[in-house]
């Protein structure tokens, strides 16, 4: 694929799942901490919105929360729209395909865990449905 992107960050806030028609969407904002500069110092983290559909939307929604550390595999896609005061604006995003968890599990009861075979039969499910943005998305 010639549009991938992969990031590893924290989330910024909690993830937000919402309904349009059919499609289950989630929202996340990822913090990427940004290499440190020469001297050692903390150059900080950029931010970035992702998005996620369906089965992963949920599983998202169920098993992240703000601080989450997680790995992202998708593409960047760029929304465009024109403001109120008629000034044309952009958002770039990336559409999550894959969401590895990267935290430990903060409990060791099974019930509570994401099943590993939930996991890939959600993404089987994702990587077969078209992966365009919705125009309320």
């Amino acid at each position: 694929m010639a549009n991938s992107t992969h990031h590893t960050g924290r989330l910024a806030a909690d993830p937000k799942l919402r309904t349009v028609d059919d499609l289950q969407v989630c929202n996340m904002r990822l913090a990427v901490q940004r290499r440190r500069g020469r001297g050692g110092e903390d150059r900080g983290a950029f931010f970035i919105d992702v998005v996620a559909f369906n089965g992963l939307a949920g599983i998202c929604d169920k098993y992240l929360h703000k601080g989450s550390r997680i790995l992202i595999d998708g593409h960047l896609d760029i929304q465009e729209w024109t403001g109120q005061d008629d000034v044309r604006r952009w958002t770039p995003k990336i559409i999550a395909e894959q969401v590895e968890f990267l935290d430990p599990s903060p409990s060791s009861n099974a019930a509570e865990q994401a099943p590993a075979d939930e996991l890939a039969e959600r993404r089987a499910q994702h990587d077969e449905q078209d992966m365009a943005v919705p125009a309320a998305a």
